[in-house]
């Protein structure tokens, strides 16, 4: 029931950047979010976890940052 203070863990976007980053990722944060958000707001106590797995290859993700880097430059100069 709305209000009773029952502890909520919403574990959301396990986003692995080892691995191809997909609309996916981004669909599941908002929705993750916006339930937490909504339990919040009938009462609940609500923790938000949300996982990274960057442990495997640290390259891919300095490389991924690079390719980033360069289009932001390649379309604003």
């Amino acid at each position: 029931p709305p209000g009773s203070g029952k502890r909520v863990l919403i574990e959301f976007v396990s986003a692995d950047p080892n691995g191809p980053l997909t609309a996916a990722h981004g669909r599941g944060a908002i929705l993750g979010d916006t339930l937490a958000s909504l339990l919040d707001y009938a009462g609940h106590t609500v923790t938000r976890e949300f996982y990274v797995n960057d442990a495997t290859n640290s390259k891919q993700m300095r490389r991924f940052a690079h390719a980033v880097l360069s289009r932001y430059r390649e379309l604003f100069g």
